[in-house]
């Protein structure tokens, strides 16, 4: 039904939040429910408190009206993956606390992205005055000194033109290569790509390790198995990544893949996963484990994105300090081809 709505109303639904804005919605929410105000309130509450997404609200609130839980009256207004993991949080009782964590994962997503706004100020000021002086020195300085002491401009040596050119061919190609990889991906597959890459890959295990281990734990805990689970996500979204992590798993599965071969095999889950499984545990035992596995995840993106934040700018100023050599250098050595011509 949600996705149904969502592309009904994709052309006429109001504006959206912004991550931050959500963000400190949804811990108003979050917030309100540990109180015990019901939904309706709350949502007619943050129309008077949100006068700019008064219209959504109202859409919300007319949807719940005719009895739509709060998951299917969102599913305009929200991504495929944070849709079901809502819908599994009411379904199953866990609204409040699904909430709660969603709040303080787009409240710190926010942030990050303020904090990278500003940390990228100050060398993107250096940037732009680096590339003016660049371009200046391309087009008056080098013609310049490299008519010294010869009459004629120097010559690149054919081995650097050879290498240069080949870097920025295989540059181009395999740019060219990821980018039509990319989009004949479906998003499980791009999700294993990214989770394979040097300094993206870690926080992007974090994140999905977070979200699909907490949504297989709220099911767990309500006495669900994990056929069960699987037989339910087959139902989801085909873009969903519960949808599409179910189909891999019950693929191997079929296959005659024992199923804590088939988990170490998607790199987007936590390499502990496999060790919680068939250790005889109740379902509440093992929904707790999950659980705790899931906060963890959350705990490490948040130090691991804070850690590849401070070194962003560090990062950005030793290019600049490259670009900044290999501009002297380029000038340097018409000089000392020069000098060289005059001895």
């Amino acid at each position: 039904m949600g996705r149904s709505r969502r592309k009904r109303l994709k052309s006429s639904r109001p504006a959206k939040m912004k991550a931050g804005q959500l963000a400190d919605w949804l811990l108003f929410l979050g917030d309100g429910i540990d109180r015990g105000i019901s939904l309706r309130r709350l949502v007619n509450m943050s129309a008077r408190l949100y006068p700019k997404w008064k219209e959504m609200f109202n859409e919300i609130d007319q949807a719940m009206l005719t009895g739509m839980p709060l998951a299917e009256a969102m599913a305009p207004w929200l991504s495929i993956d944070t849709y079901y993991q809502l819908r599994l949080a009411e379904r199953h009782g866990k609204l409040g606390d699904t909430i709660h964590q969603l709040g303080h994962f787009l409240s710190l997503q926010a942030k990050q992205r303020a904090r990278l706004r500003a940390a990228m100020q100050y060398p993107l000021i250096l940037l732009t005055f680096l590339a003016v002086v660049v371009i200046m020195v391309v087009h008056f300085v080098l013609p310049e000194v490299s008519n010294w002491g010869s009459g004629s401009p120097a010559l690149i040596p054919p081995v650097v033109k050879t290498v240069g050119l080949t870097l920025v061919g295989v540059l181009l190609g395999g740019g060219l290569l990821i980018v039509t990889r990319w989009f004949s991906m479906n998003p499980e597959q791009r999700v294993r790509f990214v989770c394979a890459l040097p300094v993206l890959g870690q926080p992007t295990r974090y994140y999905w390790g977070y979200y699909l281990v907490a949504n297989v734990a709220v099911m767990v805990e309500n006495g669900m198995s994990l056929q069960e689970i699987n037989r339910l996500v087959g139902k989801f979204d085909q873009r969903s990544m519960l949808y599409l992590t179910g189909k891999r798993i019950s693929d191997a599965l079929s296959r005659g893949q024992p199923l804590e071969r088939v988990l170490e095999h998607l790199n987007y889950l936590p390499k502990e996963l496999p060790s919680f499984l068939n250790r005889g545990l109740t379902q509440q035992e093992l929904g707790e484990e999950l659980a705790a596995v899931a906060r963890l995840n959350f705990k490490r993106l948040s130090l691991r994105s804070a850690q590849l934040l401070e070194l962003t700018q560090p990062l950005i100023l030793i290019i600049l300090a490259v670009v900044v050599v290999v501009m002297y250098l380029s000038i340097l050595m018409p000089i000392y081809q020069s000098l060289q011509v005059v001895e």
